[in-house]
């Protein structure tokens, strides 16, 4: 059985993991800065690129989606202790995200491409937009504490998170706390 400190210590391994696999995804996804992006690498066959691709896609969406689902959380808990179960898919969401990255193949084709310098601050600007708005203060009032650690009586060790107002299981692990 994992300690409380061993739980909370796991939940922000997990989380760090996490952290550093949405920068590494801004990176990726507009060839940004990373050593690895969407469009690097050599270029293979389209149909290879495009199985390839679907298959890591669809491990991603599976494990995302199937781990997410209660009767998946039921019987995981039978595995993984209760409280460090949400920091566990996110460790997995994040590794399925980061085998993504590394395996991913270069489509090879160029769908649209903008030249004049003012188009592409519009685009940077847009996808800066949209990023900032994952991680924007545009959340529900509504805050909770994820706890990584059982709670023992009125005491918790946990994250503040928000979460969106969309209703996506989706939440942004604030900060650490201590509650009483």
């Amino acid at each position: 059985m994992f300690s409380r400190i061993t739980a909370f210590l796991y939940g922000v391994v997990c989380y760090l993991a996490f952290f550093a696999t949405f920068l590494y995804a801004i990176g990726f996804i507009g060839n940004l800065v990373v050593p690895k992006s969407i469009d690097s690498g050599p270029h293979r066959p389209f149909t290879y690129a495009l199985a390839v691709n679907a298959a890591l896609l669809g491990l991603f969406a599976v494990q995302h989606s199937l781990m997410a689902r209660q009767w998946f959380k039921r019987a995981w808990t039978r595995i993984v202790p209760a409280p460090v179960e949400r920091s566990t898919y996110v460790l997995f969401s994040s590794l399925s995200l980061l085998l993504m990255f590394w395996k991913w193949e270069p489509m090879g084709r160029v769908i649209w491409n903008v030249e004049s310098d003012a188009g592409k601050l519009v685009l940077l600007t847009l996808y800066a937009t949209g990023w900032l708005t994952v991680l924007s203060p545009r959340f529900s009032s509504t805050t909770s504490i994820f706890s990584v650690c059982a709670r023992s009586g009125s005491t918790c060790v946990g994250f503040r998170t928000l979460h969106f107002p969309s209703g996506h299981h989706s939440s942004i692990a604030w900060f650490g706390t201590l509650c009483t």
